[in-house]
């Protein structure tokens, strides 16, 4: 279900229900600001890098 919501379910596989609960005060929903700023942009980060080393 979280896989459906969520395109980075695959990095973190759904990470903290504490996070969830505390930020949005339910646990059944699938991003955090957490979320956003510790995993989400890193894995961004990553693939553009690794985008931009690509060869033409």
């Amino acid at each position: 279900e979280y896989e459906a919501r969520c395109e980075f379910f695959g990095f973190c596989r759904g990470a903290q229900a504490g996070n969830r609960y505390f930020e949005n005060g339910r646990l059944d929903t699938t991003e955090t600001n957490y979320c956003r700023v510790s995993r989400q942009a890193l894995v961004t980060a990553l693939s553009d890098t690794v985008r931009e080393e690509q060869p033409a």
